[in-house]
């Protein structure tokens, strides 16, 4: 017995390939069996010419054991010949079938894998390869069922699928299954990309949605763009109704920071840009009709203490009636015109003949009650002039009052 090179098994010395790998082997041995061979075959015939009559040729006796030696040769060749490409043959099915299963294709390797079976069933390799297809043929009818539970959303029993399989494929001694490990890590990214996907919905603020960024930074899948795509939209949508409602309420800082603090993700949107832009305007035009207000405020002030100080009070009715004996009335009413309270207010009145000539009384003034007048308020006022004994005409000389 010796070992085969490949697989280190043990054979028979005859042998010119292993039974268990398939390698062919050093043909030294198999010649050297060969030349022994021959040199039996010609040991007959050397005995039989011995033994023949000296001085007398028998031609038969010679070519025979030639003839024979040489069909034997032919035989053993052409038999050497069939066996070498029989086990070449099922070499490349065995190479074939490992490439197939490589790529995936388990049924088409395992078909490689019975034919070579068929030519060379003592090769147990190429058993023991068919039962690794077999399992990780197995191995990929799971991670279809997975999948189909992933798309039905069943991510749980989907999760403890792919830790069972896991366990699995890592016991495996197979060497087509260890492909199947990023696979298996796929998919589980999967899931956890679906479930940050239904989770959206119950996120109300930038923060929530950011620390989901950052966790499907890690996920080089499309599943993951798609949703940090969705992510960034509602960042934008939260953002921009923050700044619209502090805009709203005249609050501009906060609004710029709400649209920074969606930039620092959404870099460069555009629609957070112009936001913030439309903010830095309406603020400025805010801050300068404030201005204007103030200006306009502090010159209608101005007008209002002009007039509280110089036209508070319109003269209204001012009325003089002679009685009989000579004496003078006279009765009227005031408005205040102004914005703030006004009081104490005197009337000084002057008395005139037709000719318009003022006469000399001893006492003109007269003070109008009530003695506060609120803005709009009417006042009135009653003052008599003793011995005046003709008709005259009354005038409003002066008017008198307190802003409070």
């Amino acid at each position: 017995m010796r070992k085969c090179p490949g697989c280190q098994e043990e054979v028979n010395e005859g042998s010119r390939f292993c039974p268990n790998c398939g390698t062919r082997l050093d043909e030294k041995n198999s010649l050297h069996n060969d030349e022994i061979s021959a040199t039996v075959a010609e040991e007959p015939s050397s005995r039989f010419e011995h033994k023949q009559p000296k001085g007398k040729k028998n031609w038969k006796m010679i070519l025979l054991p030639v003839i024979v030696l040489l069909l034997s040769a032919g035989g053993v060749g052409y038999t050497y010949a069939y066996e070498k490409n029989v086990n070449e043959e099922v070499l490349q099915l065995k190479r074939d079938a490992e490439a197939s299963a490589l790529e995936g294709k388990y049924d088409e390797a395992a078909s490689m894998l019975k034919s070579a079976i068929d030519k060379r069933e003592d090769f147990a390799v190429l058993k023991k390869d068919l039962a690794f297809i077999k399992e990780a043929d197995g191995f990929q009818e799971e991670m279809k069922q997975i999948e189909k539970e992933i798309q039905r959303d069943q991510l749980a029993k989907a999760t403890d699928q792919i830790a069972a399989l896991r366990e699995n494929v890592k016991a495996s001694k197979s060497k087509l299954v260890p492909g199947l490990l990023p696979k298996l890590d796929t998919m589980d990214s999967q899931i956890k990309i679906k479930r940050i996907n239904s989770e959206l919905a119950e996120l109300t603020t930038v923060d929530q949605l950011a620390a989901n960024l950052s966790t499907l930074s890690r996920y080089n899948l499309e599943e993951a763009t798609k949703v940090k795509a969705k992510i960034m939209e509602k960042i934008v949508t939260i953002a921009s109704n923050d700044a619209e409602n502090h805009i709203e309420g005249k609050e501009f800082n906060k609004a710029v920071a709400a649209v920074d603090h969606a930039l620092q993700f959404a870099v460069n949107n555009d629609k957070l840009l112009q936001l913030k832009k439309r903010i830095r305007q309406e603020q400025e035009a805010f801050v300068q009709a404030q201005r204007e207000r103030i200006e306009r405020a502090a010159e209608q002030a101005a007008q209002e203490d002009l007039k509280n100080q110089t036209a508070a009070v319109e003269v209204k009715n001012v009325k003089a009636k002679l009685d009989d004996l000579g004496d003078l009335t006279v009765t009227g009413e005031v408005k205040s015109v102004a914005t703030k309270i006004i009081s104490s207010v005197t009337v000084e009145l002057e008395i005139l003949d037709k000719e318009g000539n003022p006469i000399k009384t001893e006492e003109n003034t007269v003070t109008v009650y009530p003695m506060y007048l609120n803005p709009g308020d009417t006042g009135k006022f009653e003052k008599q002039f003793f011995e005046i004994n003709k008709q005259v005409d009354v005038k409003v000389k002066n008017i008198e009052w307190y802003v409070e």
